[in-house]
C-alpha cells in the first residue's frame, strides 16, 4: 500500500500519513450501527425449543421467548451474520484517500436503501443511487461507488461521515408479509444448543439456591459456551475478530 499526506492536510498541525487505499474497512473501520426494524419473528420457534426441552406447560414460555431472542443475538454477534432479516444502519468515519469501496459488517446484505454523507456541519446529503452498487456475493458485502472515489475531510466530517442504510439477513424485516426464514441449519442449531444450555443451568442454579446448595465458588456465573458451539459458528468475517 502507498502512503501519502493528501494535499488538503498541507499545513495542518500534525498531518497524518493517510493511506491511499481504494478500499476501506477491515479491523482498522471505525463504526457502529443501528437495528432500524428488527427481525419479525426468531429463526427457532417456541414450540421447536420446547419440544427439544421436553417441556409441555406453558408457564415458561416468555422466559424461553426471551432465551431465543438472546440466543439469536448471540449468534449474530458470533458470526456478523443476521439470521433472519433486519434493516440496518452503519455508520463509519471518514474515508482513506482515493476509496472507492466500503465494506459492511453484516452479511448477507439484501440491499442497500441510502448511503448519506455529513459535511462538516452535520449537514446530510443521500448519494443518488446510480453512483453505487453493491457487491453482495463478497464477504463482507461491498459497497462500490462508480466512476468516483468518496469524498473526504474537509468535505465530509472526520467521524459518522458516511451511513449506510441496508437490507440484510434471510429475509426482508419489513416484507409484508414476511416469509419463512431460511437460515442456515447450522446457525439455527446453534440458536438451540444456546437456549438449551442456558435453560439448564437457569434450572441447575434454581434448584441449587432452593436445596441450599453451596455449588459455585469460582466457577458460579460463569456461562461457558454448550458443547459443539464453536464448530457450528465458525463461518464469520474474519476481518472483523
Amino acid at each position: 500500500m502507498i502512503t501519502d499526506v493528501p494535499p488538503d492536510w498541507a499545513g495542518w498541525p500534525g498531518s497524518p500519513v493517510w493511506p491511499l487505499s481504494w478500499c476501506w474497512g477491515g479491523p482498522d473501520l471505525h463504526w457502529s450501527e443501528r437495528i432500524l426494524v428488527p427481525p419479525p419473528f426468531e429463526p427457532v420457534t417456541l414450540a421447536q425449543v420446547k419440544q427439544r426441552l421436553r417441556i409441555v406447560s406453558t408457564a415458561d414460555d416468555a422466559d424461553l421467548s426471551l432465551l431465543i431472542k438472546a440466543a439469536r443475538q448471540q449468534v449474530e454477534r458470533d458470526t456478523a451474520g443476521v439470521l433472519v432479516g433486519a434493516v440496518i444502519s452503519q455508520s463509519v468515519d471518514a474515508p482513506p484517500a482515493c476509496s472507492s469501496v466500503l465494506k459492511l459488517v453484516r452479511f448477507p446484505v439484501l440491499e442497500v436503501r441510502r448511503v448519506t454523507t455529513y459535511d462538516m456541519n452535520g449537514v446530510g446529503t443521500d448519494l443518488d443511487v446510480a453512483s453505487y452498487r453493491l457487491d453482495a456475493a463478497s464477504r463482507p458485502a461491498r459497497l462500490i461507488l462508480t466512476g468516483t472515489t468518496w469524498p473526504r475531510w474537509p468535505t465530509l466530517r472526520p467521524q459518522d461521515a458516511v451511513v449506510v442504510e441496508f437490507a440484510a439477513g434471510y429475509v426482508l424485516a419489513d416484507q409484508n408479509p414476511p416469509t419463512t426464514p431460511v437460515t442456515p441449519e447450522t446457525w439455527q442449531l446453534a440458536v438451540l444448543l444456546l437456549v438449551q444450555h442456558w435453560w439448564d443451568r437457569l434450572r441447575q442454579g434454581l434448584t441449587s439456591h432452593h436445596s441450599g446448595s453451596s455449588e459455585g465458588g469460582a466457577g458460579r456465573g460463569e456461562m461457558p459456551v454448550p458443547y459443539g458451539y464453536d464448530m457450528l459458528i465458525t463461518e464469520r468475517l474474519e476481518w472483523l475478530t
